[in-house]
């Protein structure tokens, strides 16, 4: 190989790193979403809300549901809003 194509490669090594740490590919767990949860209470196993983090830039709202699926769930939804208020609201008094 010449100094030239080893110095591209190089430049596109570099490039395709520099992009992975940057934010240039996220690792999201969710790719689509949810605008409501209409589902009955008993299907949903457990609810897991994640944070923006370094691998991923947008708040996630994951629901597991006892026949082992997962859906994801709009954390912008008014509806999705609401809903996490109230539950938080429940755990707030449930605590005192």
């Amino acid at each position: 190989m010449t100094t030239k194509t080893l110095l591209l490669l190089a430049l596109v090594v570099c490039a395709s790193t520099a992009l992975s740490i940057t934010g240039g590919s996220t690792r999201c767990l969710c790719h689509s979403f949810r605008d409501d949860m209409a589902l009955p209470r008993k299907s949903i196993k457990r609810m897991e809300v994640l944070p923006p983090s370094n691998s991923c830039d947008q708040m996630e709202i994951i629901l597991n549901l006892t026949n082992g699926m997962r859906i994801c769930l709009n954390p912008s939804s008014e509806k999705i809003i609401e809903i996490l208020k109230k539950l938080r609201s429940k755990k707030s008094i449930s605590r005192a």
